[in-house]
């Protein structure tokens, strides 16, 4: 079963200047892990294997951690895979120069409390990402809520709501006429909540990778890998790797990666007791 939300990954170039620039938005490293050995298994989900990569778990106070992940693959200026809403800028931010689809912005005016969504650039991180400006005078940010833009609605509905447990908050149709779905994961521990909003609006790339830039991966939290993976299989999931195991923070974890029915990269983490 799955039952919380463990991290959204972000790439970075430099593990230790990604951790202080966290730091500075109110997120701290639980642990940072250099040299780890990269599982074969995750092959078919990077552009460029190489066999380690440095991992550094931030954490903030009732949000969704933030996994930097230092890979071998030289970050480029690019559209994140999944799309972010900070509710407030980090430092070292420009505007983002590529047109993105207005879809997207109006989509993120269904989450409750973003009226103002704009289109940035995380320049250390290489990261696109959004922040609503009417909150950008607020001390610390948080990850608010996630956006990802899919082919078929109702496809990416069954595989998220039946396959990964989201329960849905909202539907509608943004200003431009495209139709959305806010779901939601509400557990007791808030840190393992998050808001996403799925956008029938196929403006992305086909394929995503681990070792993008910006935030290509969502963990969740589960307490049966061999339940959820069969599950999953007859939601949509494709390209399941083979489970394998890891130890980080002094925990022995098995994982599982797949990817959704819009190529979303997802990870399965369960805890060995």
């Amino acid at each position: 079963m799955i039952f919380g939300v463990d991290h959204i990954a972000l790439s970075c170039g430099d593990i230790s200047h990604g951790v202080k620039l966290l730091n500075e938005i109110g997120y701290r490293a639980k642990y940072v892990q250099e040299d780890i050995p990269n599982n074969p298994a995750k092959r078919p989900f990077l552009k460029s294997y190489d066999s380690a990569h440095s991992i550094a778990y931030c954490q903030i106070a009732n949000g969704v951690s933030i996994e930097l992940t230092q890979h071998a693959s030289t970050l480029n200026d690019t559209v994140s895979s999944y799309q972010l809403l900070f509710n407030r800028p980090p430092a070292d931010t420009i505007d983002f120069d590529e047109a993105l689809p207005l879809s997207w912005e109006n989509a993120w005016r269904a989450v409750p409390g973003c009226r103002h969504p704009v289109a940035a650039l995380w320049v250390p991180f290489h990261s696109q990402f959004w922040y609503d400006a009417e909150h950008d005078n607020i001390l610390s940010g948080f990850v608010s809520a996630l956006m990802l833009s899919v082919k078929n609605l109702h496809a990416s509905e069954r595989f998220w709501t039946k396959g990964l447990s989201f329960s849905i908050i909202n539907r509608g149709i943004t200003d431009d006429g495209h139709e959305f779905l806010h779901i939601a994961f509400r557990p007791p521990v808030k840190a393992w909540s998050l808001d996403l909003i799925l956008l029938e609006d196929d403006k992305r790339k086909s394929q995503s990778y681990l070792d993008d830039s910006g935030f290509p991966c969502l963990a969740l939290i589960s307490n049966h890998l061999a339940d959820d993976k069969e599950r999953l299989l007859d939601t949509g999931a494709g390209d399941l790797s083979d489970e394998f195991s890891l130890n980080l923070g002094n925990k022995s974890l098995n994982i599982l990666m797949l990817r959704g029915p819009d190529s979303e990269i997802i990870e399965i983490i369960e805890l060995v007791k």
